[in-house]
């Protein structure tokens, strides 16, 4: 064998050889890639499904937290507010009598609502009585609500409990001495309470104590000379009285009117007892 031959040979072999080699090596990439491919394709849908859900879990905690968080936060203004609202006093006392009245829709009017206690039967003086004192509270009392209970004394007398519905979540009271204001003086056989002395008086407390100042309550009782029948001067003491309420209905809680007449003189001179007498609660 010449040496042409064995050259062809070698020539041959070593074409085969890197034939061989390249197809292995072409398939084994493919094959890598393959793998590489379907490997980051799995990662990518694993890493996708395990975030998915691991921000809804974050949101719906978040979101219950803070729901829970905005209930307990309005318990504990509700808690606050029960115990340390003074109002409350008034509104446990207007529930109490409202409890052993009956509303009579004779008397008053919308804003006006009348309440008589313990099942008591007015006569026709006592409402017509009741009627002017409403007339007289009306001129003063604003768009407010009032709610308003009668007590029978006897058939000549009563007792009102007027309550400023629109204050009973009030929670600063004025502190006032409780004969911040004298006596209301009157004139013989009069019941308007704007004379000059009185004007000058209540205009000074209220100016002392701001227009927005609120009193939680206040006990006005009327009186008279010694003119007239027992009747006739227990109405015109509570007409006082009233006269007097009217000027405060819009800042207190609760105005407590009653009359003495007659009953209960202050001094010797008739006009000393032509009033109406005012305590601060």
């Amino acid at each position: 064998m010449n040496s042409k031959k064995i050259m062809a040979i070698l020539l041959v072999l070593l074409v085969v050889l890197v034939c061989l080699f390249y197809y292995m090596f072409a398939n084994r990439n493919i094959k890598a890639i393959d793998f590489n491919e379907e490997n980051l394709t799995e990662v990518k849908t694993e890493v996708k499904q395990d975030k998915k859900p691991e921000i809804k879990v974050v949101k719906s905690t978040t979101n219950k937290a803070k729901k829970e968080e905005k209930i307990n936060s309005k318990e504990a203004v509700k808690e606050t507010k029960k115990t340390n609202n003074p109002t409350n006093e008034l509104y446990d006392e207007y529930k109490k009598l409202l409890a052993q009245s009956k509303r009579d829709r004779s008397l008053g009017e919308p804003r006006y609502n009348f309440y008589v206690l313990n099942s008591q039967k007015l006569n026709a003086a006592q409402k017509r009585l009741i009627n002017d004192i409403r007339t007289t509270l009306s001129l003063r009392g604003g768009y407010l609500k009032y709610e308003i209970f009668v007590e029978k004394i006897s058939d000549e007398n009563m007792k009102l409990y007027i309550f400023n519905t629109s204050l009973f979540d009030n929670t600063s009271w004025e502190k006032l001495d409780a004969n911040a204001l004298p006596n209301m003086l009157f004139k013989f056989n009069q019941n308007t309470v704007l004379s000059i002395k009185n004007s000058f008086y209540m205009r000074d407390l209220k100016l002392s104590i701001g227009k927005n100042a609120k009193i939680k309550a206040m006990h006005i009782s009327g009186h008279t000379d010694e003119n007239g029948s027992k009747a006739y001067n227990y109405a015109l003491g509570l007409k006082r009285s009233a006269a007097v309420a009217s000027e405060f209905l819009r800042q207190v809680g609760k105005i407590t009117l009653d009359s003495y007449g007659k009953d209960a003189p202050f001094g010797v001179k008739s006009y000393e007892n032509r009033c109406a007498a005012i305590v601060f609660m």
